[in-house]
């Protein structure tokens, strides 16, 4: 059993709607794995968007409610991620295709030594139980079929 990492996107204590696709994904991919659907909301004054995302279906939301998040660096949110996943036993962390999801996400992969998978738009299992992904590729005009080998991978949605 495997778990999934939501990294919740929000501006200004209000959710950004890109992360309700990112959500479908992960349940998607928990089913696949086995395992449950962790939302990670990071910043100050969160509880808000804490207690709205809980309400999209996601099993568990973890936040850190700290004046070091209250504006979005990558470098600081990062190592967050890196402890959550450490902490809650997770296979596969997931946040939107935005700006925020393709500035953090490698960075947090980087930390992990995990794979990436940019802009996947679907996870399924091959025939020898292997976890694939579908991605664009060539301005969404090729979809193309990637396999990541590390403990951890980390995608953009």
């Amino acid at each position: 059993m495997s778990n999934v990492l939501v990294i919740v996107e929000h501006v200004n204590g209000t959710l950004r709607k890109v992360t309700l696709p990112t959500i479908t994904f992960a349940q998607q991919a928990a089913d696949i794995l086995e395992g449950e659907v962790y939302a990670l909301v990071l910043g100050e004054g969160i509880d808000g968007v804490a207690a709205e995302i809980a309400q999209y279906g996601v099993d568990r939301v973890y936040t850190v409610n700290n004046p070091a998040f209250t504006n979005y660096l990558a470098e600081s949110y990062a190592p967050a991620i890196v402890n959550a996943v450490d902490a809650l036993e997770v296979e596969l962390v997931c946040a939107p295709s935005s700006t925020f999801g393709k500035d953090l996400m490698p960075r947090a992969a980087a930390l992990l030594d995990a794979g990436m998978v940019s802009d996947a738009i679907e996870i399924f299992l091959d025939d020898e139980d292997e976890i694939l992904f579908k991605r664009p590729l060539w301005a969404d005009n090729v979809i193309t079929t990637v396999y990541v080998n590390t403990e951890v991978i980390t995608a953009t949605v």
